[in-house]
């Protein structure tokens, strides 16, 4: 049989894939994921950065302008009896105000430690005596500062002075340098009757303020000043004050004299003492005039 004829049968040529298509298609995969990277990121960047850079601009804009009232109602002790009110200035504090509380001084020292930690404020300075009859602390905020001492006596009384430049006085004018409350039963707002012994005699017990200075004498301060120290039995360089001191039956010379001796009461009465002394140019301040 002849052999037919056979054609040979070639598969037919399939569509090859274009590769510009493909790479076309990797690319706009890629700077889509791309723009919502960076969407994603720039949404939660922008919220990080307003948080803390508005937030702290805010901050700032609230601390331009303090209220006094405000300042007043935080740093109050609960329960505590107001028994003296100064918002005179005249010690350079905006507001001077005196508590009186039953509450033992370590109770009323934790309370405003516990104060500051829950407000995030600093605490820049803290001492209490070992035998816990008096302590202070001073408390730093924005723009601000406060200075809180304590005594135990047969109650504890707290002072509670606040300082700052840009605070305003938003309390009422009518108790501006008032006595509210109950009277003192320490005697912390009235001028001690000057004695034949002490100029003031009970500087060793309680903090003195301004107020009672404005009467002395350049030699009534500087007796005042210095009696706070004859008490320890400290020697005086300056023969006024030695020939003084030795003339008064309390009086004995202690050569182990040291300034370490005084307690912060003692200490913060010759800093006041010392500051009206400076502040009315006392001509006997360091000044020896002799026996």
């Amino acid at each position: 049989m002849p052999e037919e004829n056979q054609t040979a049968q070639t598969p037919s040529a399939q569509p090859q894939p274009k590769k510009g298509g493909s790479n076309l298609a990797i690319i706009l995969i890629i700077v889509f994921a791309a723009l919502i990277i960076l969407g994603v990121g720039g949404y939660f960047g922008w919220k990080y950065v307003a948080s803390k850079y508005l937030k702290k601009a805010a901050t700032t804009a609230s601390t331009k302008e303090l209220s006094l009232k405000t300042l007043e109602a935080l740093y109050s002790y609960p329960g505590g009896t107001i028994t003296q009110t100064d918002r005179s200035k005249n010690s350079g504090a905006a507001s001077e105000i005196t508590y009186e509380t039953t509450d033992k001084l370590k109770t009323v020292y934790d309370y405003y430690l516990s104060l500051a930690t829950k407000n995030n404020l600093t605490v820049s300075r803290k001492s209490l005596e070992t035998d816990q009859s008096a302590g202070s602390m001073t408390i730093q905020g924005s723009g601000y500062y406060v200075d809180i001492s304590l005594f135990q006596y047969e109650k504890t009384d707290i002072y509670v002075s606040i300082f700052g430049d840009n605070i305003k006085n938003d309390t009422s004018n009518a108790d501006a340098t008032s006595t509210t409350g109950t009277s003192n039963t320490t005697g912390s707002s009235s001028k001690t009757t000057i004695s034949t012994e002490y100029v003031i005699s009970d500087s060793d017990s309680r903090v003195i303020s301004k107020s009672e200075l404005t009467s002395f004498t350049p030699w009534e301060l500087k007796v005042a000043r210095n009696e706070i120290y004859a008490r320890h039995g400290r020697e005086f360089v300056h023969k006024d004050l030695q020939c003084y001191f030795t003339s008064k039956s309390w009086y004995s010379i202690d050569p182990n004299f040291s300034e370490s001796m005084l307690s912060v009461t003692e200490n913060k009465n010759v800093a006041t003492i010392q500051a009206y002394e400076q502040e009315t140019n006392s001509p006997l301040q360091n000044k020896d005039s002799g026996c």
